[in-house]
């Protein structure tokens, strides 16, 4: 069986292959060697699939070296697996042209993920429940970037549910629907341009989704629900600014919480949220220190309470 050199992550632009040739055991001088290409091939639904990129030589050439890197990477070539449990594994060759020969190297295998852990992809990025999404969260590094959530639960640490989801900046969690992708853990937000989108959350921690001192945090489409261990308010926003909560429902459901929603000292704009179960209580509060906080149209069904606006 051919060797396995390493494992690449479609999309990422970052990781270069090096792949250096040999004949009869010594380093072969490519200099000068032209049509420098490696063919992947792998087995896709019946049929081959068929990967070509060109490559370039490594300089100095003496050490029979060439490299597939930047515009040439591998990663930006193979096509994404459809689960990031999913692992492709592709046999490679190299070939290419020298004084008039066509080379063939011995095959080798490469492995391409949907995403990893220890590099950060240009694409987006995918994640199937079962993962830890702080470990993922944190592998964006500073600058952030979007991870695409599947059919699931998913938790911060899948051995302690209750420990929070700490997000820094840029941080995009987007699922595949509020009745599809649930996020089990509490959720605390400290940066800027962070996002939820198109999912549940769920917590059975202390508390649901708590942003401190956040800038342009937007939630959209998100099912805030509460149905286990008595909670404070299922979003908690302190201190933020430029904060959008657009098209979310809040559902009390067995068990109790004060509020569904409290924004104290924020401003942005609250509004087309369904507030849902709850009783003669102010289901959100938007107390006098938040400043310019737009409360727009928002609704409230199968129960009482109203939403308590002191910020005018």
């Amino acid at each position: 069986m051919s060797q396995l050199v390493g494992t690449w992550v479609s999309g990422d632009s970052g990781k270069e292959l090096q792949y250096y040739v040999t004949q009869s055991g010594s380093p072969l001088d490519v200099t000068g060697a032209t049509s420098i290409v490696l063919s992947l091939v792998r087995r896709d639904a019946g049929s081959d699939a068929v990967v070509v990129i060109s490559g370039a030589i490594i300089s100095p050439a003496s050490g029979g070296g060439f490299r597939w890197a930047g515009a040439n990477a591998v990663g930006l070539y193979v096509p994404q697996p459809s689960s990031r449990l999913a692992v492709h594994i592709y046999e490679a060759r190299v070939s290419f042209v020298l004084a008039g020969a066509t080379y063939w190297t011995e095959s080798f295998r490469l492995a391409v993920t949907q995403w990893g852990l220890s590099t950060l992809p240009t694409a987006v990025n995918g994640l199937d429940a079962g993962f830890d999404l702080q470990d993922a969260v944190d592998a964006l590094g500073s600058s952030g970037g979007r991870i695409d959530l599947g059919s699931g639960t998913y938790y911060a640490d899948t051995a302690n549910p209750d420990t929070p989801l700490v997000c820094g900046d840029g941080i995009w969690l987007k699922g595949a629907g509020p009745g599809a992708t649930i996020i089990g853990s509490p959720i605390l937000f400290t940066g800027a341009d962070d996002c939820l989108e198109d999912l549940c959350q769920k917590s059975t921690g202390a508390y649901g989704v708590l942003a401190s001192a956040a800038v342009g945090s937007i939630f959209r489409r998100v099912s805030f629900q509460r149905v286990a261990t008595p909670i404070t308010n299922l979003l908690e926003l302190a201190a933020c600014s430029q904060i959008i909560v657009e098209g979310c429902s809040f559902t009390m459901s067995g068990a109790s919480a004060t509020r569904a929603l409290l924004a104290d000292a924020t401003y942005g704009v609250i509004e087309a949220n369904r507030f849902e179960g709850w009783g003669a209580v102010a289901v959100a509060s938007v107390p006098n220190t938040a400043v310019s906080i737009r409360v727009g149209p928002n609704y409230i069904v199968s129960g009482g309470g109203w939403i308590e606006d002191y910020s005018t």
